[in-house]
């Protein structure tokens, strides 16, 4: 994600509480002349008995947790903890956790590549921004550090019953303790938001379409594909909102948060309406490559395609910049949500449906006595694709470098299906910079994972190298 994205994860696996998705009554009013929904009787959980600390609901714990096993059909495979989530102390605990995992230093290099990019404003406070979002709006939360929930009490959960919220959280604990694969690349990876983003919509819209299925007496809350599209539309409509922490937060950051919830629920109805839970599991297992899955999933939108990764040669580039006083900051990779979204930002109206051309990309921050630097390689189907590309980021060029006060402009280059742009104080690395990156495609997840997470610069997160974290439900 960009370092938003990632800032997201780092704090948990988060359940928004905005003005209910898509519009859901609250438990117990269901809409006028609605059919009310089943309510099952409750199953008797058999698994390992949760540890609750302070919760007033805990004798609730064991039916949740049988329905989540029976919506996913997943089971515990131990214990977990369950804890009350306190209103007033949600900012100080997110600022705590992040800035726990991520020293500051590490913090700004994340945000100051995004602003050379285009995509942030200068000096803008990451932690600061999700501390206040998600203080105001998070009624869950599961964190796979601690292996433990955190449940809202004593206020409306957005429109969703307890139940459902509860369910949603319990649904990442089956994720984190049958498929730890997905879950710690997503928080573990550092240089592929686009990849980590794609992991998020998994990751939330298959807890979001479960939490479709609970038990509750909402009628609206079906596990239907327009039910699905239902809470897509209305998580949307929140970017539209113009008052509280949400609205005040840059755009990319408010996709960032939205995303994940809107598209990944779509995705996942598809694919459990094509295969059941079968379909869910493949998508844990065998995760997208690229956002370009998570925007375009409509089963006529689908197709299959090869997604480049790009590694840099930063040792060798270190060697020749340093002795210019050059320093290399953060590289990450953009993909086809932030291309929309920075283009969507700078109004760019010939660039619309550019970003279902993307193919692959990364770019990279250097501060130089010149200033601030810029190298950007992208990847795109056709060479039309690649010019359309390099002309309409020629037309925001100069605004990027005026919003980001980049050294100058940066130049475009055009080399068949590749697009770089570069500032001129990079021009040295220009001659040989495509002999000298390394591109490599992929068509799945398995594949990519095989080969050492390439582009990630040091291979896969330690745990997934050694295999201690498991890989799917045998």
């Amino acid at each position: 994600m960009i370092a938003a994205r990632r800032l997201a994860l780092l704090v948990g696996v988060l359940l928004f509480a905005l003005h209910g998705g898509g519009g859901g009554c609250s438990a117990g009013e269901p809409a006028a002349g609605a059919r009310t929904k089943p309510i099952a009787p409750a199953a008797t959980f058999d698994g390992p008995a949760p540890i609750v600390r302070g919760f007033r609901d805990a004798g609730d714990v064991p039916e949740w947790m049988s329905q989540a096993e029976e919506l996913r059909s997943l089971r515990f495979r131990h214990s977990i903890s369950v804890h009350p989530l306190v209103r007033s102390e949600i900012a100080a605990t997110i600022r705590a956790e992040i800035e726990a995992q991520m020293p500051e230093d590490e913090v700004e290099a994340y945000r100051d590549a995004y602003v050379a990019l285009g995509a942030l404003p200068r000096g803008h406070d990451l932690v600061q921004t999700f501390s206040e979002i998600y203080g105001k709006q998070m009624v869950g939360r599961y964190s796979r550090r601690e292996g433990a929930l955190y449940l809202l009490e004593g206020e409306s959960a957005g429109g969703y019953s307890r139940e459902t919220v509860a369910v949603h959280e319990l649904v990442h604990a089956l994720q984190d303790q049958n498929f730890g694969r997905a879950m710690a690349l997503s928080e573990e990876l550092e240089h592929n938001d686009d990849l980590v983003s794609a992991l998020a919509g998994v990751i939330e819209g298959d807890a979001t379409f479960t939490m479709l299925g609970a038990r509750d007496l909402d009628p609206t809350t079906e596990r239907t594909l327009a039910a699905a599209a239902e809470f897509r539309d209305g998580m949307l409509q929140e970017l539209s909102l113009r008052v509280g922490p949400l609205a005040r937060a840059p755009r990319l950051i408010q996709i960032s948060v939205i995303y994940p919830y809107a598209y990944g629920v779509v995705l996942a109805a598809h694919r459990f309406l094509e295969r059941g839970n079968a379909g869910l599991d493949d998508l844990l297992g065998n995760a997208p490559l690229s956002t370009l899955e998570l925007l375009y999933s409509e089963p006529g939108e689908r197709r299959p395609i090869e997604v480049e990764f790009i590694e840099l040669p930063l040792e060798g580039w270190t060697a020749r910049l340093e002795p210019q006083g050059c320093r290399l900051g953060h590289h990450n990779v953009a993909g086809s949500l932030t291309l929309r979204t920075l283009f969507d930002d700078y109004d760019v109206a010939d660039a619309r449906g550019l970003e279902a051309h993307w193919r692959g990309d990364r770019f990279l921050h250097v501060e130089c006595p010149s200033g601030t630097e810029l190298l950007w390689i992208s990847r795109w189907d056709t060479e039309a694709s690649a010019a359309r590309f390099a002309a309409a980021y020629r037309s925001i060029a100069s605004r990027i470098s005026e919003r980001a006060r980049l050294a100058e402009i940066p130049r475009i280059l055009e080399r068949g299906r590749s697009v770089i742009a570069l500032t001129p104080g990079l021009d040295s690395l220009a001659p040989d910079l495509m002999d000298q990156i390394e591109i490599r495609g992929y068509r799945n997840f398995e594949q990519w994972i095989s080969q050492g997470c390439f582009g990630e610069g040091g291979g896969c997160p330690v745990d997934i190298g050694r295999g201690a974290v498991p890989l799917a439900t045998p």
